[in-house]
C-alpha cells in the first residue's frame, strides 16, 4: 500500500519537476526534452524473464510441481477428481 501511494505521489511530483525543466531548457544544448522517469529517484526497469516451452510443459501438461506448490498441487488434484465424479453421476 505504502509503495503505491509512495510511486502515485513521486509521478505527481515528476510530472512538475519535468514541466518547469522543459519550460527552462535550453533547446540548442539538450535538443531531446526531459521525461518524468529522468526526475524519479525510484526508476526501475523492469526485466521480462523468458522461459523455455518444456517448463510450461512440465508444468501444466506433465503435472510436475515445485515442492513448494505441493499443496496446491493437491487442490487441484482434489478439484479435478471432483469434477470426474460430477460428470460420472450426470451421464
Amino acid at each position: 500500500m505504502w509503495d503505491g501511494k509512495n510511486e502515485f505521489e513521486w509521478s505527481q511530483t515528476s510530472s512538475i519537476m519535468c514541466l518547469m525543466a522543459n519550460i527552462n531548457r535550453d533547446t540548442k544544448k539538450r535538443s531531446k526534452p526531459f521525461t518524468p522517469d529522468d526526475f524519479k529517484p525510484s526508476k526501475t526497469t523492469k526485466q521480462r524473464t523468458v522461459y523455455p516451452i518444456e517448463t510450461f510443459r512440465d508444468v501444466f501438461v506433465a503435472g510436475n510441481v515445485a515442492p513448494g506448490n505441493a499443496l496446491r498441487a493437491s487442490k487441484k488434484r482434489k478439484i479435478a477428481k471432483r469434477r470426474e465424479q460430477e460428470k460420472g453421476l450426470r451421464k
